[in-house]
């Protein structure tokens, strides 16, 4: 991953499409050395991901059906 993928770029994707670019970023951490400014924009890609990911699931929990 050449770039930084910031929160704003993930909040009109799909869950669907945000897991397979979770996936993709994963693979390209992989394929990185430590040292490297892609590896260090994987690592802050995926957070990004993640952290849209269950804010999301936050949402949805919180606006569940009551007992």
């Amino acid at each position: 991953m050449s770039r930084l993928i910031e929160t704003r770029d993930l909040v009109h994707m799909r869950e669907g499409e945000l897991l397979a670019l979770y996936r993709a970023i994963a693979h390209d951490l992989g394929q990185s050395a430590p040292d490297e400014t892609a590896h260090r924009y994987a690592l802050a890609s995926l957070e990004n991901i993640r952290c849209e990911l269950n804010r999301r699931k936050a949402i949805m929990w919180r606006n569940g059906p009551c007992p």
